[in-house]
């Protein structure tokens, strides 16, 4: 292995390694993984790696999305291979979004700091999509592609009618994988218009927030907001109790997707995959009169940012 790529030990690794006793004798001992760091701090090859990026980027008269692959020899020498290149979209500056210099802990459904995509504005969220980690876990394999049809009727049922939108799912979305998150495709989730991807380190899932990611290109030119909730100090506060039904304010409105979805499934010749008890299921619908929280994100780059959803 080239000595440009090092292992070094990592605390949030032990962290997550740390599942059960059993594993207790293991964490006491240094654990090493490959980091790309002595990649990052090769001078010349980030030099290299800007002149083709720009050169690029000036031939296609827009900045560009690339996936590339670096072989390295032992004496440190390397050959960049350019496997894809995408134009990315650009679109106008974000809103000025100013944020409350208090608000009570009680009033706040997620704060987090550095973990979200997108450009700063405020929105209102007038319906909540909360698919609970563990519940999603404790499903049979098969059923858990049922959640993913269920998420496509949200989507469809509202394709066109101008709300705002809120998903907040384990893992990893649209995933091929269902130990990893929900399986589901792009389709299934373009009327949102935020994604918080939910860590729950219980049952292994862990968001996967990246530039990188194979639905980035249409998350940026759909406009969705994209965040992460993580266990650590990106999250500032997290309470998804608050989704509990508040009458007067919020209400569960399950059963306003389930009838249209039946119907659209028989004329189709399919059936509906909602359950009849709906209160042990993992996917709630939160809706009401009028809507439930005011999103605000605020972005000065790529890690300096504050995204905060609270009760209006």
């Amino acid at each position: 292995m080239p000595k440009s790529i090092r292992e070094w030990a990592d605390t949030d690794a032990k962290k997550y390694m740390k599942r059960d006793e059993q594993m207790a004798i293991l964490v006491q001992r240094e654990i090493l993984f490959v980091s790309c760091e002595g990649l990052t701090k090769n001078e010349q090859l980030m030099k290299d790696m800007q002149d083709m990026l720009s050169l690029i980027q000036e031939h296609y008269e827009y900045p560009v999305d690339t996936e590339y692959t670096i072989n390295l020899s032992q004496d440190g020498s390397y050959v960049v291979d350019l496997l894809q290149c995408r134009p990315l979209q650009l679109t106008q500056d974000g809103d000025k979004v100013d944020f409350p210099e208090e608000t009570a802990e009680e009033k706040k459904l997620l704060e987090t700091k550095g973990v979200s995509m997108g450009f700063s504005r405020k929105i209102p969220v007038d319906v909540v999509v909360y698919i609970d980690p563990i519940r999603y876990y404790n499903m049979p394999y098969r059923q858990k592609y049922d959640i993913k049809k269920q998420l496509s009727d949200v989507n469809w049922h509202y394709r066109g009618k101008g709300k705002k939108l809120l998903l907040l799912t384990p893992g990893r979305i649209c995933t091929s994988s269902p130990e990893l998150g929900v399986p589901s495709a792009f389709a299934d989730i373009s009327e949102f218009s935020v994604i918080a991807e939910v860590s729950e380190t219980k049952a292994g899932y862990i968001p996967e927030l990246s530039y990188g990611s194979h639905i980035f290109q249409d998350l940026v030119e759909a406009g969705i907001l994209y965040t992460a909730v993580f266990e650590g100090n990106h999250t500032i506060a997290y309470h998804p109790e608050l989704l509990e039904n508040d009458p007067g304010r919020i209400r569960d409105i399950t059963e306003e997707i389930t009838k249209p979805a039946e119907d659209h499934r028989r004329s189709g010749n399919s059936t509906s995959t909602w359950p009849t008890d709906i209160l042990s299921w993992p996917l709630h619908l939160r809706g009401g009169s009028n809507h439930l929280y005011d999103l605000r994100r605020r972005s000065t780059g790529i890690s300096l940012n504050l995204f905060m959803i609270i009760i209006v």
